[in-house]
């Protein structure tokens, strides 16, 4: 059983981690309910879902990086 102190500082590197309340409590509930392995599937539906965010924006980066190579490219003729 983890202190109030301990769930407070979990539940804040949680938050901290990209979880929202609803989404650290569930976590810290499974824990408590010694729920590892539940714990961790939540753990690891919220980092897939920060990884897709992650490709997604390096996509969009590789776009604009092509733009402006292209402007420079057709501004130099």
């Amino acid at each position: 059983m983890r202190t109030a102190q301990e769930k407070k500082k979990l539940k804040e590197e949680l938050k901290e981690a990209g979880l929202s309340k609803p989404a650290a409590d569930a976590v810290v509930e499974k824990l408590e309910a010694g729920d590892e392995p539940g714990a961790m599937a939540l753990l690891d539906a919220h980092r897939e879902k920060l990884l897709a965010r992650f490709h997604k924006s390096r996509e969009c980066i590789d776009c604009v990086d092509y733009l402006v190579y292209q402007l420079q490219k057709s501004k130099n003729g």
